[in-house]
């Protein structure tokens, strides 16, 4: 897909309700309540609220996960030790400024739909990295190409599982066959970072074994179990210190994380675990900078508290939609919602546009299990999947027929509503549009909206 020659994101509607909580859910069933009270600042968290066991609120890692692993031929003993002891790990260092230098930064969120400084001048050095390239593929000497006239290509891969994922990996390196790969700018896909042949070789060395193998994972904490379970989990116990709310899909994203790294020993760094570090991949223009992608549900009528009555009444009758969020190594945010917060700072509490704490940045395996939480989407999700299957005969007709009855569009709202829920919520955070002021912008139909 190409865009047009120019630093501006596409426009689109502003939603108001990001306005109203700390609290901010990104997965397939993303909603931000409005009832979730303000929370105390993570400065006023004492070296006593640190210990004996700051991992208390990640027992479900430790009680539900890591006790399975208990398997006679492996001495688990060390990674148990390692979990009981995670809280003190992220004690001494997650006020480190050596080892989180971004500390130190301040973070404002960009109001714009422009991108970053940095972004700008990584496009600029890609364009003129990948004009050799651009002849090459289209046929024509290297000088009668301007760089100015390079279109901004960006490739979009399937999501969702790993099925999806090993073909989007076999795409890429026909693109890198054909020489397209190397004219992209931008690369959209769930986990692809690098060269297509070296992802692909890494996958057949990790694949044989599933991620959720308790064996696997066990002995690839064992490897080096204090720096693991640190660097693999440690993220789990910031959320806690900064009392957000910590879930499946967040341990999720950790184990996930930690197997799709089982074979780079000498990526198991802080630095590797940090999504603005990916910049490096892209660095001087050597390579399309990655770009990840996270959606939440917007529901109107969460806004209880928002607007008059005739307003929440109006909200009352709108359908859910989705709101699409950008993870680059630069900026995470919404073009819809026109605001943007710096990488290094997601996870910190905003007010006003302005971070009001310093954490250290979100571990990117906590990235990860947001970015793969497919199994957040609500149910209309799943009767629309069974609406577009095949449902010959018996149950399966059936149940098809009773899917195609619950999403119609004149069902009850009370059904809609239900719909638009899930089993499992998505990955919660703090909230870097909360009191933000928003711009009007001018929607589709001409009509203007805060």
């Amino acid at each position: 897909m190409a865009s047009q020659r120019s630093h501006k994101r596409p426009g689109a509607a502003v939603s108001n309700v990001m306005s109203n909580s700390y609290s901010l859910k990104l997965g397939a069933n993303a909603d931000v309540p409005s009832e979730i009270p303000e929370i105390t600042l993570a400065a006023e968290v004492s070296k006593k609220d640190w210990c004996p066991n700051l991992c208390a609120p990640c027992d479900f890692v430790v009680d539900r996960v890591v006790d399975v692993f208990l398997n006679p031929d492996i001495d688990d003993l060390p990674v148990l030790d390692a979990f009981d002891n995670l809280g003190n790990y992220v004690k001494d260092k997650c006020t480190n400024v050596d080892i989180n230098p971004e500390l130190v930064l301040p973070a404002v969120v960009n109001t714009s739909n422009e991108i970053s400084d940095a972004e700008k001048k990584f496009r600029s050095e890609r364009l003129q990295a990948g004009r050799k390239a651009f002849a090459k593929f289209i046929g024509v000497p290297e000088h009668e190409v301007d760089v100015r006239d390079l279109p901004v290509i960006g490739a979009a891969g399937s999501g969702g599982g790993f099925k999806a994922m090993i073909a989007t990996a076999g795409s890429l390196k026909g693109l890198k066959e054909s020489g397209l790969y190397d004219c992209l700018v931008y690369l959209s896909v769930t986990a692809a970072k690098g060269d297509p042949v070296e992802l692909i070789e890494h996958f057949k060395r990790i694949l044989v074994k599933h991620p959720a193998d308790p064996e696997h994972l066990s002995r690839i904490l064992l490897a080096d179990v204090e720096n693991r379970v640190e660097l693999a989990f440690g993220g789990l116990s910031v959320k806690y210190y900064d009392q957000v709310p910590r879930g499946i899909v967040d341990a999720f994203g950790a184990i996930l994380f930690a197997h799709f790294m089982s074979d780079h020993p000498e990526k198991w760094n802080i630095t590797e675990f940090k999504l603005s570090n990916q910049a490096k991949l892209s660095e001087g223009g050597k390579g399309p900078m990655p770009l990840y992608t996270a959606v939440r549900q917007e529901k109107p009528w969460d806004d209880k508290n928002q607007g008059d009555a005739e307003e929440r009444a109006r909200d009352d009758k709108v359908d859910p939609w989705w709101q699409w969020f950008e993870l680059s190594p630069y900026e995470i945010g919404s073009d819809e919602i026109r605001a943007f917060c710096p990488t290094y700072a997601f996870g910190r509490r905003f007010e006003e546009g302005k971070a009001i704490n310093a954490v250290p940045e979100q571990s990117f395996g906590l990235l990860v299990g947001l970015i793969a939480s497919a199994m957040s989407a609500p149910f209309t999700t799943t009767f629309e999947t069974i609406e577009r299957s095949d449902g010959k005969g018996g149950f399966n007709a059936w149940l098809k027929q009773f899917a195609t009855k619950l999403l119609r569009p004149d069902s009850s709202r009370w059904v809609k509503r239900l719909l638009s829920d899930s089993l499992i919520e998505g990955a919660r955070n703090h909230n870097f549009m909360y009191k933000l002021p928003l711009a009007k912008v001018t929607l589709p139909s001409g009509e203007e909206k805060q």
